[in-house]
């Protein structure tokens, strides 16, 4: 039977004040005696016949003074809790133990057994480990079961041969000073060992491990973020655990060392920063923007656009008609597929849209406004937005495009066209909506020549908002007046905050 198993069986020795059996009130000499039940001995009461019999397992619970042998029958346990003095010679059958129990402050005072003995804490609250080591000196075992004590550095490593029971609570001010220094040696057991600091971080869990038979403290990083936020947010973050969507984002959040770290890392996802979602969408619909609106043609134009972070193609359509010889009107169209991944996110993406175009050219200025509005279905999972769960939210993105400029015809053949204007964007996620308004500012310039009945274009259009964002797209194009159809490939690139993107284009153009 281990020690364990025999503190449970005299339950009443390991619990402080449940003290049964008989009381010793009056003091005890002469010839030998025989106790065979559970004995408490008064405050003051001294016991000093010439000899005290155990015939039995039981528990003495000393106050007063003891000066005599005790023999302790075969096969025997004697538990012993003292607050008094002991002045004794313990002798043992074969078989036979003694244990020290402590329960408190007072009963923490070592005792000269004479012979090994085992030491026993249980459901102890308000001891250190320093005052367990002091009553354990020459103990052969420490039982420590279901306990809290507190400790400082100068405690660690001052416990050997430690048997760990239940759960037991380590307190101390900071664990700092005692990482990866043996606190028990020689440990046994299958309890648990639990450090509390005065000074704690949700963000670390410090843990007992024994290793090679010591107790050691580590310190982990919580992945648990439920613990760590303790909040719906935390719970949030442990759903995402499960959506390979949000791997990358999880694999950087567990590696962040504070909570700086961890909602720096949260502001950059898409899973909480609803711009980095539309920041996704712009990348795309930004080169729109560009669109020169021609007199008269209809066109078609599958489309490719890359960056770092984002793979986008579609095809275009868009017809246009000459009100006057001044006024040209169209209408375009839109639709593709965007994937996405920067690290952090990956998600798909279906978009589709249309724009009403509008131009006036007349005394070499021109006025053009374009008004569009495009829908994006995304398969990005669950989001959190003001801290409300969305799961695949969609987006509208609108924007009204009005610039006025002037036409410098170099020549004939070589044009130069600055202009200004506004960038009114409106953004619907779910339910929540943004409206940006940029100034932007920029300039078109184009070089055209006829050969055999064939007309060539070389263009390029650059513009920069206040949002910080440039543009330009390089065009060559051609057009035969006798099929009354041509086309042109065109290449654009933007910068933003999220780096650069680039589009190629075959635009296909011919009247009917």
């Amino acid at each position: 039977m281990n020690l364990f198993a025999r503190c449970l069986l005299l339950g009443s020795v390991c619990v402080s004040g449940n003290a049964l059996g008989a009381i010793v009130s009056s003091d005890v000499y002469g010839t030998a005696v025989s106790w065979g039940e559970d004995v408490v001995v008064a405050d003051g009461v001294v016991i000093a016949p010439n000899q005290i019999n155990i015939t039995r397992s039981m528990r003495l619970e000393n106050h007063g003074v003891l000066e005599t042998d005790i023999v302790i029958c075969d096969g025997c346990d004697l538990f012993v809790e003292n607050t008094g003095q002991v002045a004794t010679n313990f002798i043992l059958g074969n078989g036979a133990d003694v244990f020290h129990v402590i329960t408190d402050v007072d009963t923490a005072t070592p005792i000269d057994f004479g012979v090994g003995y085992t030491v026993v804490v249980d459901g102890v609250d308000g001891l250190t480990v320093g005052q367990v080591a002091n009553a354990s000196v020459g103990a052969d075992k420490i039982v420590i079961t279901d306990s809290v004590l507190r400790f400082d550095s100068g405690d660690v490593g001052t416990i050997d041969n430690v048997e760990v029971n239940g759960e037991i609570r380590l307190k101390t001010a900071n664990l700092s000073d005692v990482y990866n220094r043996v606190i028990f040696r020689n440990v046994s057991g299958d309890g648990r060992v639990v450090f509390l600091a005065e000074e704690t971080d949700n963000m670390y869990v410090d843990e007992g491990v024994i290793e090679n038979s010591n107790l050691y403290i580590r310190r982990r990083r919580e992945t648990d973020y439920a613990k760590i936020f303790d909040n719906d947010v935390g719970v949030f973050l442990n759903g995402l655990r499960s959506d390979s969507g949000a791997q990358g984002l999880m694999l950087k959040m567990d590696v962040a060392t504070d909570m700086t770290g961890l909602k720096s890392v949260m502001a950059q996802s898409i899973r909480f920063n609803r711009d980095r979602l539309q920041d996704s969408v712009r990348q795309i619909f930004v080169f729109d923007d560009m669109a020169m609106v021609r007199k008269s043609d209809v066109a078609v134009a599958p489309f490719v656009i890359m960056s770092g972070d984002l793979f986008a193609y579609g095809i275009g359509a868009n017809v246009v008609g000459r009100v006057s010889d001044d006024v040209s009107v169209g209408v375009a169209m839109r639709a593709g597929r965007l994937e996405y991944d920067d690290g952090l996110d990956t998600f798909l993406g279906r978009f589709y849209g249309g724009s009403i175009m509008g131009l006036y050219a007349g005394h070499d200025m021109f006025i053009r406004e374009i008004i569009s509005l495009n829908a994006v279905a995304f398969e990005v999972g669950d989001v959190m937005y003001d801290g409300v769960i969305y799961h695949n939210p969609d987006m509208l993105y609108g924007n009204n495009i009005t610039d006025v400029g002037y036409v410098f015809n170099l020549s004939d053949d070589l044009y130069f066209a600055p202009y200004f204007g506004i960038d009114a964007t409106l953004y619907t996620v779910a339910d929540l909506k943004d409206i940006d308004v940029f100034v932007r500012g920029g300039v078109g310039a184009g070089y055209k020549f006829k050969m055999l009945g064939v007309q060539y274009e070389y263009g390029a259009n650059l513009v920069v908002n206040t949002n910080g964002e440039s543009v330009v797209m390089g065009r060559y194009g051609f057009w035969s007046e006798y099929d009354m159809a041509g086309g042109d490939i065109g290449i654009g690139l933007s910068y933003h905050d999220n780096g650069v993107a680039y589009k190629v284009s075959a635009t296909a153009r011919f009247l009917f």
